[in-house]
């Protein structure tokens, strides 16, 4: 029997993405799709019109489709399409918040699908590398004042940080071990749901159990659930102290998870963002920087650039890709400049010796 909780899943591709919702009945057995099935033709309706379709046998087209798509939000396009509002709230909203910490009525359409049309055609997708690169405040620092003068490093502050509060918590049993309540009371074996799951009913949308989806580096033997909370919106969390926010987030993950009764918090973690990802509201694509700026020899990378992805690690790394090829584009012009600095630099050591 499994207590406390309904799952749906969504899968494109090999994505999955699973929804953890409040059940009506908590004696209800096995699994519950919360949907009504007109909702479910609703939604199927209004992705077999969206440009994710086109993405299967034409993703270059599909991303020019979509890029047109960022003045509206994901809300009024999906609408348009026919999805409904229900829709939106119970699915739609906590995966908008696990990409851009906004919800539907805020985030671009652009964004949303251009994650669908991504996860429908490269199975590889969630296997990219993470490159260090400079985030929107980072960037805003190393700007010279002088330099907005040029719209092209004006228009990146335009560009502002969401807020978010990370959370973990580790538990002495296995939280998300919905069907067997021995199993999630032993420390010998890992138990429960190895996804990254999302919830309506949580101020944490996005979460995930990393000791069972990260074993190999958050299992530790003899210890239980290391959730990772992510609080989205962050803004009413950010002025808390951190043993309220505990407080908080471990009340919502029992009333998600009633059969974690009687498990013990035996660690916690809270992480505050100030800015993380830039607001991919509607309309802001087009203040996002190219990796190549009007400033010779100086090049940008981060995931609030240009590129076909969404702000994440995987849109800085394929920032990095396109940097570098402006950086090898570019490759007669440094050694000559590199020329210029050492010999430069052998100047000011024979002037010193003197």
């Amino acid at each position: 029997m499994q207590l406390g909780c309904a799952t749906s899943s969504l899968t494109f591709s090999h994505e999955k993405i699973m929804i953890i919702s409040l059940k009506r009945d908590p004696w209800e057995s096995d699994i519950t799709i919360f949907f009504p099935t007109y909702d479910k033709a609703r939604n199927a309706l209004a992705l077999a019109l969206s440009p994710v379709v086109r993405a299967l046998v034409d993703p270059d087209g599909a991303l020019r489709d979509i890029r047109d798509l960022d003045s509206i939000s994901f809300s009024d396009w999906f609408m348009s399409k026919g999805g409904t509002r229900a829709s939106i709230q119970r699915m739609w909203d906590p995966v908008a918040y696990a990409l851009g910490f906004i919800d539907c009525d805020n985030i671009s359409a652009r964004c949303m699908l251009t994650i669908f049309a991504l996860f429908a055609t490269k199975t590889e997708a969630s296997l990219l590398r993470m490159l260090k690169a400079c985030d929107v405040p980072g960037i805003k620092r190393l700007v010279p004042p002088q330099w907005r003068e040029l719209d092209f490093f004006d228009n990146i502050y335009k560009l502002v940080g969401v807020p978010v509060v990370t959370v973990q918590l580790r538990y002495n049993g296995w939280v998300t071990e919905l069907k067997d309540l021995e199993r999630s009371r032993q420390l010998r074996q890992a138990a429960g749901l190895d996804n990254l799951l999302y919830t309506p009913d949580a101020d944490f949308s996005c979460f995930a159990d990393l000791a069972l989806a990260s074993p190999e580096d958050y299992y530790l033997e003899g210890q239980g659930s290391l959730l990772q909370c992510v609080l989205t919106p962050g803004d009413p969390y950010m002025p808390l102290p951190n043993d309220e926010i505990i407080k908080r987030v471990a009340k919502q993950v029992l009333a998600l998870f009633p059969s974690s009764q009687g498990l013990e918090i035996t660690w916690s973690s809270v992480v505050k963002i100030g800015q993380s990802l830039y607001r991919e509201g509607p309309g802001k694509d087009p203040f996002r920087p190219d990796q190549k700026t009007p400033v010779k020899n100086f090049f940008l990378a981060g995931s609030y650039t240009k590129q076909d992805y969404i702000d994440s690690m995987e849109g800085a790394t394929l920032s990095g890709r396109q940097a570098s090829a402006y950086i090898c584009d570019a490759g007669e012009d440094l050694v000559t400049l590199r020329k210029k600095l050492a010999a430069a630099e052998s100047m000011a050591l024979a002037g010193a010796a003197l």
